[in-house]
């Protein structure tokens, strides 16, 4: 919650209701690729005992999500690529203060070698940068690697 400084701490919501619905689709082609479809609607509602703040919608949740991706294995290689979006994002327990959609594009690479999976990724690679709340950026581009071993 934001007071009227712009300072934000964390607060317990007494209660809230959550509702919606999401779909996913799955489509397999040539046996080594796929497209992954993913959309989200929720209704969140702050059930808080102070009038401005009831039935308002809760702070950080988006309302929409879509994501949609493209995978390539081949081989032993198994590539992606994916966009990320969410929309009507409230920062403030009021909903004053909305804050920018976000748009993010990602990619990746895997080598699957046995039980090994050594993975490459690059996240938000249009560098766009988002508030998570008011005054606190998310990161910009960034990369990461893993290495996961699977025990049988």
């Amino acid at each position: 919650m934001y007071d009227a400084r712009g300072v934000g701490k964390s607060v317990n919501i007494s209660q809230s209701k959550i509702e919606g619905f999401e779909a996913d689709l799955n489509l397999y082609f040539f046996k080594m690729m796929r497209f992954v479809g993913n959309a989200t609607w929720q209704d969140t509602k702050n059930l808080h005992q102070i009038k401005a703040f009831n039935l308002k919608k809760l702070p950080g949740r988006f309302e929409t999500s879509y994501m949609g991706k493209i995978e390539a294995l081949y081989k032993i290689f198994k590539l992606y690529c994916e966009e990320k979006i969410e929309k009507n994002i409230y920062y403030d327990t009021a909903n004053l203060l909305k804050a920018e959609d976000k748009r993010e594009i990602n990619a990746g690479i895997s080598l699957l070698y046995h039980s090994f999976v050594f993975t490459f990724e690059a996240k938000n690679l249009g560098n766009e940068r988002y508030e998570d709340f008011n005054g606190y950026p998310l990161p910009g581009r960034s990369y990461y690697s893993e290495l996961k071993y699977t025990f049988k």
